[in-house]
């Protein structure tokens, strides 16, 4: 895996993860601003610089876990501050509760948990899955220009445009076709399972950090506050902070996450 590293080596770690479709560029204007910490963010496979999965293979939402391990095993120290935006944050959440021994606190921006499904749709969502890996592979979108490629992220996901183009130098490549994001198209591809909202809550219940939810107050993927109520009250030890901007405020309005996040991290440490 490939990734970016912010501040002094020696300082307490801050690993970061990006959400579906970013990469490690996500954390270009926030991870500055968090003085006092080391800061190290991941491409996932497949997506920034990291390399793609080998042909035959698909990503699972699951199988990330493994990529966080491997990335906690390569750096120093033993308890790490987890800190992740959106499926960042659902992947932190998880890793928190299965390997509470390695995590000092958890920073979840716009997420906690993971997208979840009733247990009756499971075989639907089977099917639908698997008929997505039985086609090849779609090759995207192509555009005649490195601008028009970016264009379309703001568009998609309602960036400010230098967000967008601090995404687009680990995420835009050239091709004989045109320019595209690089992503692998096999992030597509639909989620052959999803957790049941009670197995979320059980694993929210095995978080043992000290946690911090930043919320969205203009997010296009604002959870209803019973849903997100009966999650926090899972964890043991939750701040929730809601500050202005839309899903991707930690690049659009970095200096107040990176207030809130400092707030709270000094009273972890």
């Amino acid at each position: 895996m490939q990734g970016l590293v912010w501040g002094d080596e020696t300082d307490p770690l801050i690993l970061a993860l990006h959400g579906w479709l970013d990469n490690a560029g996500t954390f270009s204007e926030l991870a500055p601003l968090l003085s006092g910490y080391c800061v190290v963010a991941i491409d996932f496979p497949g997506q920034g610089l990291s390399d793609p999965l080998p042909p035959g293979q698909s990503y699972h939402f699951n199988d990330h876990l493994h990529d966080i391990h491997a990335a906690l095993d390569a750096l120093p120290g033993e308890r790490t501050h987890l800190m992740g935006h959106s499926m960042g944050g659902a992947l932190a959440s998880l890793y928190a509760a299965a390997f509470p021994q390695e995590v000092r606190s958890l920073i979840c921006i716009d997420a906690l948990g993971p997208m979840s499904e009733p247990a009756d749709k499971a075989a639907s969502r089977l099917r639908k899955a698997l008929e997505a890996r039985m086609q090849p592979v779609p090759e995207g979108r192509f555009f005649a220009t490195r601008d028009e490629a970016v264009d379309a992220r703001v568009a998609a996901r309602r960036l400010d445009r230098a967000s967008a183009e601090r995404l687009a130098e680990r995420g835009v490549e050239a091709t004989e076709r045109g320019w595209r994001w690089s992503a692998d198209r096999r992030h597509y591809w639909p989620s052959i399972t999803r957790f049941t909202e009670e197995h979320v809550i059980s694993m929210l219940n095995a978080v043992e950090a000290p946690t911090l939810l930043i919320r969205a107050a203009e997010s296009q993927y604002k959870m209803p506050q019973a849903f997100l109520d009966r999650r926090v009250n899972a964890l043991a030890n939750a701040r929730v902070v809601e500050l202005e901007g839309a899903h991707h405020l930690h690049l659009d309005h970095a200096r107040p996450v990176a207030d809130a996040i400092l707030e709270f991290l000094g009273e972890v440490d």
